[in-house]
């Protein structure tokens, strides 16, 4: 398929446009990936678009590419492949949340959309909104069991001719209305490879879904959950670790395995980094 007009996207394919590859190197030369999701801020009633993904993904980074999509300079098409953009002092060019526990970090990509059109070309995605982000009287109105949609670049996996993210299925596996073990997270139940972190985690039910009630629901609900960063392990002496998505694979003598759970920050978290986005942009 080539050339997909954009105004003929249905929800689920929307999705596929949400996130960009991250593709970080180090002071060594060594590549990782990891995932980001488009964002956009209202601040002072400007759009502000950005790139969230974990901090970890971007640790070290001397350079980065983001694997990005174009369109049509008539906005009508999608056009097929990819191109990476550049980005030096990577590490250095994102704002950080300011709490140490929560692993979430964002890009300003307006110089970005600005020196594309430079080069004439035009960047496309989807992006999320802050209203995309599930309220806590929607999330209250949540089941234990919620059907979950994961969208990212698990061990690294994507369709690169199209420049497309894989995207996943699954449940919760902790209520998401709960802060799991007192932290505003939850868990779901996914295998989470090195290349998920930074996945938005969404709640997508199309056709007919139930309320916590019982009652049955007629329509398509699309909300942001949350940002994936971490799940538990388990090592050879048996004994259960919480570790971070890892971004790149590594020769280790510890036997590890994952035991197909993610732990995931709530959506909320990501509007903590709006103040840091307005006296950024402030500033500069």
């Amino acid at each position: 398929m080539t050339n997909r007009k954009i105004n003929e996207l249905s929800d689920s394919e929307q999705l596929m446009y949400c996130t960009i590859r991250i593709e970080s190197e180090d002071i060594l030369g060594n590549v990782s990936t990891g995932t980001g999701f488009y964002f956009q801020f209202d601040i002072n009633d400007k759009d502000i678009p950005v790139i969230i993904t974990n901090k970890h993904v971007i640790k070290g980074g001397i350079y980065g590419n983001l694997v990005i999509k174009l369109r049509s300079s008539d906005s009508q098409y999608i056009i097929d492949g990819q191109e990476r953009f550049r980005i030096g002092k990577f590490e250095e060019s994102w704002i950080m949340h300011p709490d140490p526990e929560v692993d979430l970090c964002c890009l300003l990509i307006g110089p970005i959309i600005n020196e594309m059109k430079k080069q004439g070309k035009h960047l496309f995605y989807k992006t999320f909104y802050e209203d995309s982000i599930i309220t806590k009287t929607e999330r209250d109105d949540l089941t234990a069991i919620e059907d979950i949609t994961m969208i990212g670049y698990p061990n690294g996996l994507w369709d690169e001719v199209n420049n497309h993210p894989i995207m996943r299925h699954g449940k919760t596996a902790t209520h998401p209305a709960y802060n799991y073990n007192g932290k505003e997270e939850f868990l779901i139940d996914v295998a989470c490879y090195h290349g998920s972190s930074g996945s938005p985690v969404v709640l997508f039910n199309q056709g007919v879904y139930l309320n916590r009630k019982g009652e049955f629901i007629a329509g398509t609900r699309l909300k942001l959950l949350g940002v994936l960063y971490a799940g538990p392990q388990v090592i050879n002496t048996g004994e259960i670790k919480i570790a971070t998505i890892e971004t790149r694979q590594e020769a280790i003598s510890i036997t590890r395995s994952m035991m197909n759970l993610g732990i995931i920050i709530k959506s909320e978290k990501v509007l903590d980094l709006k103040t840091l986005v307005d006296a950024f942009i402030n500033k500069h």
